[in-house]
């Protein structure tokens, strides 16, 4: 009896560090094939246009437009939006984002026709938002998947003009804005993707006021960006 019980105690030695192995590496691939939930990642976008467009060149806001009496446009626009989100599932996600955004315009104005007399003239837009976003993956299944993005920001939108290099008019706007977009991702490693995103369908709801006076209005108005500004790209991580 003394024999058999040395013999299972010995078999049982033996085996003990191999059974601990084989738990520790189940539990470790367990872990891997756990993605993490939370990830954090960023979106920009940058583009610069020439133009000889003999008319007003409507501003990004859709209101300021530039005067008739100008020449050749160069119009620059700067963006980064920084956002943290969750994945509930692979199909639905929540987050925060935090966006800037800045837009030049310059040119030159002609003022006097005979003498071809001309002053350069020029726009500046500072925008800085914040607010809350939703991900609807389409194709969960796919490596390269696609997605619905609405949004809900609040945004602080300021305007300046200036004449021969001074500033003769500023304007602030604040506005609340709901957007629909579309986009996709596509996985490059385990903790890593690429994001493209297009802005789509935006409402928007806020008021301008003129500094220095009493002059501003409420506006609301529904419109889809299809310029170069509206396409982002950026990267995300798993945190």
């Amino acid at each position: 009896m003394l024999i058999i019980l040395i013999i299972c105690t010995l078999l049982f030695a033996v085996s003990l560090p191999d059974a601990i192995s084989q738990q520790q590496e189940q539990e470790k691939t367990e872990a891997e094939n756990v993605a993490p939930n939370y990830y954090l990642g960023f979106t920009t976008n940058y583009f610069t246009i020439r133009s000889r467009r003999p008319f007003g060149w409507r501003g990004d806001d859709g209101r300021h437009d530039l005067p008739e009496n100008r020449t050749r446009v160069t119009r620059s626009s700067f963006s980064m939006v920084l956002h943290f989100g969750y994945e509930f599932n692979e199909t639905t996600h929540l987050g925060l984002f935090f966006d800037h955004r800045t837009y030049n315009r310059r040119t030159t104005l002609k003022i006097d026709s005979e003498d071809d007399e001309r002053i350069p003239f020029s726009t500046n837009r500072a925008m800085y938002g914040f607010g809350t976003f939703a991900r609807y993956v389409v194709n969960p299944q796919n490596e390269f998947q696609v997605y619905l993005r609405p949004s809900l920001g609040y945004y602080f939108d300021n305007y300046e003009e200036f004449r021969d290099s001074r500033r003769d008019y500023r304007e602030d706007d604040r506005y609340i804005s709901f957007g629909l977009g579309l986009g996709a991702q596509y996985e490059i490693t385990d903790n890593l993707r690429l994001v493209l995103r297009l802005t789509g369908i935006n409402y928007v709801n806020g008021k301008w006021t003129e500094r220095g006076s009493d002059r501003g209005e409420s506006y609301s108005n529904t419109t889809m960006n299809r310029r170069r500004s509206g396409m982002f790209v950026g990267f995300e991580w798993r945190l």
